[in-house]
């Protein structure tokens, strides 16, 4: 099979222990896409004025919602990322991984599964994005682009492996 679905969004800590909000907010804020200023004083706003604090309230936000039971288990957007995942998978009847652009599960994880599953042509990346997040969409893009996709080919190689789709999930 030569064709897949790369399900992508925004992402999500792997736990809701505060090591791992930590973790996570410490990825997504260092994204020069979410905080549009210089390395150095991205750097000193987040490790000195974000991630002291924010990690417990958040981590204490995440526990209220997390489902600790079932094979959906972990937050919501990832317990309904994956039921998406496999209704969208058998329906299309193409293999179709998730993945979180910050957090797990994580794309260079999905892009190789998804080439273990012999996508080997075509792979279409679905963005969801939750409350019009789209500034999400370039860095992904790069991302799979630069770093995931075979080194070994030309950029514009890679470039035509991905077809784009976005799915605005905005109320």
């Amino acid at each position: 099979m030569s064709r897949g679905i790369l399900l992508v969004n925004l992402g999500t800590p792997a736990s809701c222990s505060t090591a791992d909000v930590r973790r996570y907010l410490g990825e997504f804020l260092m994204d020069p896409h979410v905080l549009d200023v210089p390395w150095p004083i991205r750097r000193l706003i987040v490790s000195c004025f974000i991630l002291p604090f924010r990690p417990k309230r958040s981590a204490a936000a995440y526990r209220k919602i997390w489902d600790h039971e079932g094979s959906g288990t972990g937050s919501p957007l990832l317990h309904h990322g994956r039921n998406l995942e496999q209704a969208l998978g058998a329906r299309l009847q193409l293999p179709c991984v998730l993945a979180m652009r910050y957090g797990e599960p994580n794309l260079a994880d999905a892009v190789a599964a998804l080439e273990a599953r012999g996508v080997t042509e075509d792979m279409t990346e679905l963005s969801v994005l939750a409350g019009g997040k789209r500034f999400q969409h370039r860095p992904l893009t790069e991302q799979l682009l630069l770093n995931l996709l075979d080194p070994r080919q030309d950029l514009e190689t890679r470039r035509q492996r991905i077809s784009l789709d976005m799915a605005d999930c905005s109320p």
